[in-house]
């Protein structure tokens, strides 16, 4: 829904964004990807400088590719200690791809190749923000730049609970609470849950799951043995 700012800008309004990707684009400044204009962190609201509906689509597939390759230069900007890394997503795939049987319908001289290479990506030191899902369909044409990149991706962490859920203090179940996080190669990878009221220790399994789209790239399980205490 386009709209106009009191100055008299031109904008548009995104609800429901990822959790911190109002710290993204405001770290890109409208260098190289949409300017944003303001933001409420607590609603998941952002005003965004409004840009042309155009696509990569309308380009040639060497000059969009080239389009894409500048714009990574100009993104490729120093991490923030609130965002995840790369490299859990890299070393499940990893895992995954050494699973596959020699059977598989494809050759294996490629799942080696993909297992030696993202064991080199996991293991080199990342600490630049990484956009997540910069394609044609992410990238518009602007008037103050020819191009730039907008909706940075973010993974979806779930924490789901104990097979009976949790129980709030308003008789309110819940079987799991999910968030958003922004997908970026960086600081180390720490994701926590707070015990702040008596109720929410439930005894059993717990896990922490990281879906790219639909697609689970993650998960690390712990069990909460007591109501006192985790294991």
């Amino acid at each position: 829904m386009p709209v106009l700012t009191a100055e008299g800008a031109r904008a548009v309004p995104k609800i429901g964004s990822a959790e911190h990707e109002h710290l993204v684009l405001r770290r890109w400044s409208g260098h190289g990807a949409v300017r944003l204009l303001r933001d409420d962190p607590h609603h998941r609201a952002l005003l965004l400088e409004r840009l042309s509906g155009e696509a990569l689509d309308s380009l040639s597939g060497v000059d969009a590719c080239e389009v894409i390759a500048g714009l990574y230069r100009t993104l490729h900007v120093p991490a923030m200690p609130q965002l995840l890394t790369l490299q859990a997503e890299l070393k499940h795939w990893r895992r995954d791809f050494a699973e596959l049987p020699r059977s598989a319908p494809i050759p294996h001289r490629f799942v080696e190749q993909a297992i030696g290479l993202t064991g080199e990506l996991a293991d080199e030191p990342h600490t630049t923000v990484l956009h997540g899902d910069l394609h044609y369909a992410t990238v518009l044409a602007a008037e103050r730049e020819p191009w730039l990149a907008i909706a940075p991706k973010p993974l979806r962490l779930v924490m789901r609970f104990p097979e009976e859920g949790i129980v709030n203090d308003k008789g309110q179940r819940f079987l799991t609470s999910d968030w958003d996080r922004i997908l970026v190669p960086g600081l180390p990878n720490v994701s926590l849950y707070h015990f702040e009221e008596s109720w929410e220790m439930v005894p059993g399994p717990w896990s922490f799951e990281f879906y790219d789209g639909d697609v689970k790239i993650a998960e690390q399980k712990f069990t909460v043995s007591t109501r006192c205490g985790i294991s």
